[in-house]
């Protein structure tokens, strides 16, 4: 980032490749300035003109799936059992719960991220799809649990869970995303976030849910 920011530019080949200072200076005085950034591209340009005409009503853009995606969800198909690429995260929490300001905090994330409202269109195109919704409501469900005791809170989480687990999602809606909340006490609550892998990774989660919480 920083030879970047100083106008030296060099792929990760190059840094493997030339791994001391001296080594890289040589390669990158080799390589010269990088070519010009593509223009931005203007919405569904990425899809042929004759899908364009069969595309839903309300998309704000759409564009092919990538190849890794469509192995995550091939995988997670044809394993139903193991669900794999169906991620649950699980995290206690400190503080009171808000259900109208969480809500209001998921309704901005999900406005600002358009993979928040995306859905997945495997057939009916020339190739599997990416359909990006203008509008997406991102599911949450609360449980109040403060009127039980402890090992009555952990069985409801640990089936919450399970539940969560083995429910996959409709991939042809918006969002592959959704949340659970299960407030133990005045000042703690338990935060249970389920989503697809093929929409977000282990970064882009923490971000966006560090995102919801400040």
């Amino acid at each position: 980032g920083r030879a970047r920011e100083a106008g030296l530019h060099f792929g990760l080949p190059e840094l493997f490749d030339a791994p001391t200072v001296a080594k890289l200076a040589r390669r990158v005085a080799e390589t010269g300035p990088p070519a010009e950034e593509p223009a931005a591209r203007e919405p569904f340009a990425l899809v042929p003109a004759e899908d364009r005409d069969r595309l839903p009503a309300g998309l704000e853009d759409a564009y092919p799936m990538a190849e890794l995606q469509i192995g995550m969800v091939y995988e997670q198909q044809r394993d139903p059992d193991r669900n794999p690429y169906h991620n649950v995260e699980s995290l206690p929490m400190a503080g009171r719960f808000d259900a109208a300001v969480f809500r209001r905090a998921l309704a901005l994330v999900v406005r600002r991220h358009p993979v928040l409202r995306t859905s997945l269109a495997l057939t009916g195109y020339r190739e599997p799809l990416q359909l990006v919704h203008a509008d997406a409501d991102l599911p949450l469900t609360v449980t109040d649990l403060r009127g039980q005791d402890a090992a009555a809170q952990r069985a409801a989480l640990r089936e919450a869970v399970r539940t969560a687990h083995a429910t996959p999602f409709p991939l042809d809606s918006a969002p592959l995303m959704r949340m659970a909340v299960h407030v133990l006490a005045d000042d703690a609550y338990q935060w249970t976030v389920t989503e697809h892998h093929a929409i977000l990774d282990g970064w882009s989660v923490a971000s966006t849910l560090a995102e919801i919480a400040d």
